[in-house]
């Protein structure tokens, strides 16, 4: 069924979707996102699929779209609307006009995430177009302000609107990229994410007196919680990700420099410090400092364990301190048909990869679901992960048109096979 289903009207229809969201410039600090999802909305609302907008504050817009079926997992597909800026004199082309050159589309989105929001949207148009029998929900998400926080994004709809959401299966942004080592071709999946605990320190002097010379000034302190911090290594932290990871990639870690630094993230916790205020004056050495650093913990370490941790670091310190912020880390489910089915789909239509399973490369959306999360938008080997992690959040970033048909046609069979076997 799927192949009657898809033309090559359907793959011009892809590209021009994801050009036209190109075209909308939301930069995360405009505050626009509701532009986007006001084009999002037309084309739902043309084809009669149900939809909920929600804006969180002026201007930051959130969409939700629900096909309805029965009452098998639910599959949601989760991206954001809202870009970072960019340095226009750095393209090659304009970063708002999705360019395509060579067969490659130019644009801020391209691969952060409204090339995900394409093919989300493009699949909901082919099961709603088609009649298409569906034994569970198909859910579409398309959200505010990921790229600083998700405070009128995720975050605002799982505070407040909770049931538009529900636990599924969920293809996020974060992975589906190509890396190959000694001939051998591997695509990332992203599921799971390292928690994060911002801590605030506050430093403060108890000699004022003499501030050339004791060793409790604020200066002092400050270079000894910087030595700790910069100075932490953590343990081999393993967890079942890792694992399968380890598995699969096995002697290929030690050949490939992305490869082998996927590997050191995944599998170690990380320190560092993320600000402090400081008075160059040398008559303010005796006045408070504030230091907030930043822990990031894979998600087998519980909250008892990272407090033990920031412990030891600032053991003997004369220091107060107070975590401001904790997010849990999470891992997915890497043994189900899902997960299964988009890694036999992925090679159904391009060369054969493995798939492996990695802790997400920072904080994404998906944190505020964190069950069956899939960072998985599949892309071709036209260009290498190594090129994409240089390009996303900078400039000339882009992708394939090849490369956007291709993901899109996989994640809609995966959902096809769902709808009939499972």
């Amino acid at each position: 069924m799927a192949k009657e289903i898809w033309n090559k009207d359907v793959e011009s229809e892809i590209v021009d979707i994801l050009k036209n969201l190109i075209k909308i410039k939301t930069i995360n600090s405009h505050n626009n996102e509701i532009e986007a999802v006001n084009y999002i909305k037309k084309i739902l609302d043309k084809e009669g699929i149900e939809s909920t907008v929600i804006q969180s504050d002026k201007g930051r817009g959130n969409i939700i779209a629900k096909l309805k079926g029965g009452n098998k997992t639910p599959i949601i597909f989760l991206s954001h609307l809202d870009v970072v800026d960019v340095e226009t004199d750095k393209w090659t082309f304009d970063p708002f006009e999705g360019t395509i050159h060579n067969e490659i589309m130019y644009g801020r989105g391209t691969l952060d995430t409204k090339h995900l929001t394409a093919m989300g949207l493009m699949i909901m148009l082919l099961l709603k177009r088609n009649n298409i029998y569906l034994n569970r929900d198909i859910i579409f998400a398309a959200t505010a302000d990921e790229e600083n926080g998700s405070k009128y994004g995720m975050k605002y709809l799982m505070d407040n609107y909770p049931n538009l959401l529900p636990k599924g299966y969920v293809v996020n942004e974060g992975g589906g990229f190509v890396m190959e080592v000694d001939g051998k071709q591997f695509r990332t999946c992203a599921c799971g994410e390292k928690g994060v605990c911002e801590v605030k320190i506050r430093i403060e002097s108890n000699d004022e007196e003499d501030i050339y010379n004791t060793q409790n000034h604020t200066i002092i302190k400050l270079s000894k919680i910087i030595k700790r911090v910069t100075s932490y290594e953590s343990e081999l932290v393993m967890c079942e990700v890792s694992n399968k990871f380890k598995e699969a990639a096995n002697s290929y870690i030690s050949k490939d420099k992305t490869l082998k630094n996927l590997w050191e993230y995944m599998t170690h916790n990380t320190m560092t410090v993320n600000k402090f205020n400081i008075e160059k004056k040398l008559e303010d050495l005796t006045k408070p400092i504030e230091v907030v650093i930043n822990f990031r913990f894979l998600p087998i370490l519980t909250k008892q364990n990272v407090i033990a941790i920031i412990e030891e670091i600032l053991e003997g310190l004369d220091v107060t301190w107070e975590i401001a912020n904790f997010i849990d880390g999470y891992e997915s489910n890497i043994h189900n048909d899902f997960i299964g089915l988009l890694e036999s789909k992925s090679n159904k239509f391009s060369e054969k990869t493995s798939m492996l399973p990695m802790i997400a490369l920072g904080n994404t959306d998906g944190r505020f679901i964190r069950h069956n999360v899939y960072g998985y938008s599949p892309l071709l080997n036209d260009i290498p992960f190594s090129q994409v992690l240089k390009k996303v959040h900078s400039h000339d970033e882009c992708i394939t048109v090849n490369s956007l048909i291709y993901g899109t046609r996989v994640l809609f069979e995966s959902v096809m096979e769902m709808l009939e076997n499972n």
